[in-house]
């Protein structure tokens, strides 16, 4: 447990193992990151944002324009965009065109291909 909370996309603190791989850093910072997004709880009114179309696709398009600053900001990884987008509390599901699993397989496939005449 100790070394999943380290790690862990919901830790304020953490250490980013994609990063590592990434570009041989350790994480960006979050504040700075989950800045970039829109505050869900501007989108709420008396029935919230998922009861409410109007609000909801306002959120949603917001995030879809926040989404490149983001990806930029974190140098596109996925481990440090999940952890913005979860501790901004920005369900996942409303971000257009971010798969965790997908992009993680990137990140692991590119570090494999970079080292692969190094017997890594």
């Amino acid at each position: 447990m100790t070394k999943h909370e380290l790690h862990c996309t919901l830790n304020p603190n953490r250490k980013c193992r994609a990063c590592i791989l990434n570009n041989g850093g350790y994480g960006c910072d979050l504040q700075e990151a989950m800045a970039l997004l829109p505050d869900p709880t501007d989108y709420n009114n008396e029935g919230g944002y998922l009861n409410d179309s109007k609000y909801f696709d306002k959120m949603m398009a917001d995030i879809k324009e926040a989404m490149p600053k983001l990806r930029e900001y974190t140098d596109h990884c996925p481990a440090c965009i999940m952890a913005a987008l979860r501790q901004k509390k920005i369900p996942l599901p409303m971000v257009d065109g971010f798969d965790f699993k997908i992009e993680m397989q990137a990140v692991f496939t590119r570090h494999h291909n970079e080292n692969a005449d190094y017997g890594c």
